[in-house]
């Protein structure tokens, strides 16, 4: 009830009655099940810079899909759910490890296959992975993700974010290669990973010379 109050006023609230809506019942009847192809009129829009189109959230960034199933797709990172993410996100992740895996998992460090890269837009805003912009979600902010990289991660900051058109996924797998304390892989996206080295607690496999 809290987003489709504060959603009211945007032009996707007032058209399906946001402000009306008091109830799920309410909800099923007034607000359509969508596609992505229907909203991105919409996204293209916001990433032209108009706003208050289908969030009232504040953003500048929007996160691309990897194209798997078509063309790449856009999402509003909006500043709310940054936060959401800077506070959560490795905690829930690590939590789940600790409660599920043997404690041996939580000495060694996470092969890191995310990658940086983002473009801006001329209307000032970026575009690209989430985790180019994890920096700006982090408290503290480079040096604090830095930091939580060396620990947890084969990669440091720069392989997260390396100059425009490296191939991120060759730099964090030399990383990986080098460190003998690897517990697993950490990724956006489940990928394929034939010719990736098959890594098992700290051990490498790998088909190819």
């Amino acid at each position: 009830m809290k987003l489709l109050n504060d959603n009211k006023d945007t032009e996707y609230g007032k058209k399906y009655d946001f402000a009306n809506i008091h109830s799920v019942e309410d909800y099923q009847k007034k607000v359509p099940v969508v596609v992505y192809d229907d909203l991105a009129p919409y996204l293209e829009r916001m990433m032209d810079g108009e706003k208050n189109l289908l969030t009232a959230y504040s953003y500048n960034h929007f996160n691309e899909t990897s194209g798997t199933v078509g063309a790449p797709k856009v999402v509003p990172m909006t500043d709310k759910q940054s936060e959401v993410f800077a506070k959560y996100n490795n905690l829930i992740m690590y939590g789940i490890i600790r409660k599920s895996l043997p404690a041996d998992w939580m000495n060694g460090r996470g092969f890191c296959t995310s990658s940086g890269n983002c473009r801006p837009l001329p209307s000032g805003l970026t575009v690209g992975e989430a985790s180019a912009k994890m920096a700006d979600y982090i408290k503290g902010g480079k040096d604090a993700l830095d930091a939580m990289l060396r620990t947890m991660y084969t990669s440091p900051i720069e392989g997260l974010n390396p100059e425009h058109g490296s191939d991120t996924k060759y730099i964090h797998t030399r990383f990986a290669l080098m460190d003998k304390e690897v517990r697993g892989m950490v990724t956006g996206f489940l990928q394929c990973c034939c010719s990736f080295p098959q890594i098992y607690r700290g051990q490498y496999r790998t088909s190819h010379k």
